[in-house]
Formats: C-alpha cells, structure tokens, sequence
C-alpha cells in the first residue's frame, strides 16, 4: 500500500498590513497541519512552519506604487494571481521577476489578536486563536486619542512634502514629483 506525500504548500505571511511580507514553501504539509500551527503557535512564524523548506522576503507589486486615498483593507489583502517580487532587505532592493500567487496558497495576516487571521485556499478564514468575537461590540463612547494621532501622522505625512513617503516622493527641490 502506498501512501501519497502531500504536495508543497505556499504560504504568504504579511505582517501589519505589509510592513513585513514573506512567501514560505513547505513540503508535505498539510492544511490540518497549519491549522494545528495556527491554534497551537499563535501566528508566530519566526521559526520555521512545519515542513519549511525555503523562506524569502517579498514585496506585493502594488505596494510600490500605492494608490492615494483610503481603501477599505478588507479590499488589500493578497489574493489568487497578485503580483509580487523577491525582496532583499539588506540591498534595499528587489528582483524585478514577476512571480504570482497561486492557486491553493495559503494567507496569513499577523498583528493584533483581534485583526490577525488564517485564510484557507477556499476562502475560509479562521481568526487568531485569542481574538474576542466581542472586542467591537462594546462603544463606551470614549475617544482613542491613540488612533486619531495615528490618523493625523497619516494625514500629515501623505499631504505635506515634508515627509518622503511612498505617496509623497521628494524631488530635492523642496517640492514633490
């Protein structure tokens, strides 16, 4: 009787909405087995998933040029065919090669309990093991002073050309391009 090793499993990483991404190949390893890895694990992926096999940094290609404005990040996550390119971080560079997401990838965003999530080839998404279904369903009316100074940085950095950003290149002049 012979058994049938599972197939080489890609699994994309993103950490805080892209500040840090990686592509991972594991072989034979399962979808129980990352399951298993996210219940037991956490999310925590700086050591190697079951059946790792090689680990690169990459960069999604819409991130080198970002669209200006506010979209919903539920839109943003990488999906099946976007585009992205091997990053090296030391370099400050990338390699040009278009490589593509296949089908049957798996995703993982990590950041907060409460935003972090396990998506599945078939959509299925399966949120951080300590995440509270409840966390938003309580308004105590109370303002994050937090947040809106992160939202004011934001507005500031991307409408000044006081700060270089991916949106707000300088020129050198004093300007923006």
């Amino acid at each position: 009787m012979s058994t049938q090793e599972e197939p080489n499993l890609i699994v994309f990483v993103t950490e805080e909405y892209s500040y840090l991404c990686y592509v991972m190949i594991l072989q034979g390893t399962s979808l129980e087995q990352i399951k298993e890895w996210w219940q037991e694990k956490k999310g925590y992926y700086n050591d190697p998933l079951p059946g790792e096999v090689r680990r690169s940094d990459i960069l999604w290609k819409r991130d080198l040029n970002p669209e200006a404005g506010w979209t919903p990040v539920e839109e943003t996550w990488p999906q099946v065919n976007d585009v992205f390119h091997l990053l090296d971080r030391k370099a400050h560079t990338y390699d040009p090669t278009e490589y593509v997401m296949v089908k049957g990838a798996v995703f993982v965003h990590v950041h907060m309990e409460e935003d972090s999530f396990l998506r599945l080839p078939d959509g299925t998404e399966i949120p951080h093991p300590n995440a509270d279904p409840h966390e938003d369903d309580e308004d105590t009316g109370e303002v994050n002073i937090q947040a809106g100074s992160m939202m004011a940085w934001g507005a500031t950095t991307s409408q000044t050309p006081h700060f270089p950003t991916f949106n707000n290149a300088r020129t050198g002049d004093g300007g923006t391009k």
